[in-house]
């Protein structure tokens, strides 16, 4: 169902990664369609959510993932034009059918904004740099890296616990240079390693992970992203980079997601905000 501003698909399947059957794809065509069709005009937000029919199992899955990326992000390219590009994500409530739904809408980014007015902020960082310069493309490592060089700049209330396992919202502004304009990026394109690589910052290290940074950051300073982080573990202890050298955040906690990309100065930065849901 497409109504104006609106793509709603409520179906017996979800889109995982890489479909298999046949109700699978016809799904993901179906919402890769007819979300090419909206248009996101200014102070307005592209607001996706999913969920769920059944509260059988504990099925553990991504947001960014599961409405995003399944769907496949060129999907997404046509919806924003300009800058800045806004897109946001949150959980669905249980639907109770034993179906699955995905909704995207754009709204006014007045109504995105009273969904976080009055979240409890836990952490929350300004223009922090990011250093381009050796490479990894658009991976989780500069966002990480980012996040765990600036640690002293980093407001984090220290009357928090850390919450091991409860759900949590993010807010993050990626500014990107004049000379990215024309680039083909847009929220949904960046999400993905922008988020992983924020989420594993703020997780404290295991044996394994601490091993896993020392390798892969071994020409990059990697005691200085190990060293004085322990403000920074607001998500509990975890095997965030493995063995395997991939990136393991806990994302499947995050539920309520805002990712806003800007254009402008000369260089990579980001501000951002965790919240307590």
């Amino acid at each position: 169902m497409d109504r104006g501003k609106i793509v709603y698909k409520e179906s017996n399947c979800y889109v995982p990664f890489e479909p298999k059957k046949q109700d699978e794809f016809n799904l993901k065509n179906e919402i890769r369609k007819a979300v090419g069709s909206l248009e996101v005009g200014t102070d307005e937000v592209l607001l996706a959510s999913y969920a769920e029919g059944s509260s059988v199992g504990n099925y553990k899955y991504d947001l960014e993932n599961i409405l995003f990326y399944n769907i496949g992000t060129g999907a997404f390219s046509k919806i924003f034009s300009g800058f800045p590009k806004e897109a946001a994500f949150q959980m669905g409530d249980n639907l109770g059918n034993g179906k699955y739904l995905y909704k995207y809408e754009v709204i006014r980014k007045e109504v995105l904004e009273n969904k976080f007015a009055g979240k409890n902020s836990i952490a929350e960082w300004n223009d922090v740099p990011i250093d381009t310069k050796q490479g990894q493309n658009d991976k989780p490592d500069r966002y990480y890296a980012a996040i765990r060089r600036a640690s002293s700049k980093i407001i984090v209330d220290s009357k928090q616990d850390y919450i091991d396992t409860e759900s949590f919202g993010i807010k993050i502004t990626l500014i990107v240079p004049n000379s990215a304009r024309y680039l083909r990026m847009h929220p949904a394109s960046v999400m993905k390693p922008l988020l992983d690589g924020v989420i594993c910052a703020f997780h404290g290290e295991n044996e394994e992970s601490i091993k896993a940074i020392q390798k892969r950051f071994k020409e990059q300073h990697p005691e200085k992203l190990l060293q004085g982080t322990e403000k920074l573990n607001l998500f509990g202890r975890h095997n965030y980079l493995t063995k395997s050298n991939r990136w393991n955040p806990e994302d499947d906690r995050l539920q309520l997601g805002w990712i806003i990309l800007k254009c402008e100065g000369d260089g990579y930065k980001m501000s951002g905000s965790i919240y307590k849901l």
